[in-house]
């Protein structure tokens, strides 16, 4: 009974490791001190990796895993500061972007391994609550976003949106904030260099699976992006 006991545990966890790709595997198991120099974490993160998707894969599962969401730079609470300082160097030194920022570092660390990759300019359309004098209704609103379309060889485009993987955070408490408290919230974040969970359901994600989830995702174009 207890030798079929731990065979059983055996193959649970088993199943659980192995249900993990490696290039996800690779990116949360980044030992500390390669995670300062972008050109060494890449390397880090698809070495031994013959496979293109999964160091494409890697690679964005260590950004939404350690990349939060900057919602001071896109919310009511910010007072003074634009949307400066959204380059893929910018975000990677500060560990915080919003949604150019994501894609540009993607872009940005695809490039070092010789992966081809785009950005998507377009909106996304969520169920925004409205108060009426009558009732409270429900409206669709666009919000403007930019995700990664990235080119593997041998196979359809990946699309992928590493701000949506995220599930990290920064800001966006505080109704006064100013420059010299948000520089240093920013020097804080880079010293505790947190890990954050990730949503793999958007890497690779298809436009169909995400309507039929009530998700929807258009380009400037306002057409429905086929990959």
């Amino acid at each position: 009974m207890i030798k079929r006991f731990l065979f059983l545990c055996v193959l649970f966890f088993s199943c659980g490791v192995f249900a993990v790709s490696m290039g996800e595997r690779r990116a949360l198991s980044i030992p500390k001190g390669q995670d300062d120099n972008m050109p060494r974490l890449v390397h880090h993160l698809t070495d031994n990796i013959p496979d293109k998707t999964e160091q494409a894969k890697a690679i964005a599962v260590w950004i939404a895993s350690h990349i939060a969401y900057d919602h001071d730079l896109n919310s009511t609470y910010r007072i003074a500061s634009s949307k400066a300082g959204q380059s893929g160097d910018d975000v990677f030194k500060n560990r915080i972007g919003i949604c150019s920022g994501f894609s540009d570092l993607y872009e940005k660390m695809l490039r070092q391994v010789g992966i081809r990759s785009e950005k998507v300019y377009g909106y996304v359309v969520e169920n925004a609550p409205t108060q009426t004098k009558a009732k409270l209704m429900v409206k669709k609103e666009k919000i403007g976003h930019v995700w990664t379309k990235v080119h593997i060889p041998g196979r359809l485009p990946l699309l992928v949106d590493t701000t949506w993987m995220a599930r990290g955070s920064f800001g966006g408490t505080k109704k006064r904030h100013s420059e010299m408290a948000r520089k240093r919230e920013i020097r804080q974040n880079k010293r505790e260099n947190k890990s954050y969970a990730h949503n793999m359901k958007y890497f690779d994600f298809d436009y169909a699976d995400l309507m039929n989830q009530g998700e929807y995702r258009f380009s400037t174009m306002r057409q429905l992006i086929k990959k």
